[in-house]
């Protein structure tokens, strides 16, 4: 098994939550699609996934931006 750093664990968290984003505004437009008019439960699930992605990619992005800082920091150091 391969150890991966903080900073592929970031971008591996982006990659899921641009995929989570992806599938929640499929099911968004999948249900504002059909004849029928939505229930607020037919979109209120679709709705909070894509808040919860966003937040994720929010979070991925911050620890690599903090893992970019620390690893300046180390070569300020060194230098």
């Amino acid at each position: 098994m391969a150890i991966i750093g903080f900073s592929g664990q970031a971008l591996n968290g982006i990659q899921r939550g641009m995929e989570d984003l992806q599938r929640s505004a499929a099911e968004v437009g999948r249900v504002e699609r059909s004849n029928v008019a939505p229930s607020t439960g037919e979109l209120a699930q679709p709705l909070v996934a894509q808040m919860e992605a966003a937040r994720q990619v929010e979070a991925s992005a911050m620890v690599l931006q903090a893992d970019d800082g620390v690893l300046g920091s180390l070569l300020d150091v060194r230098a």
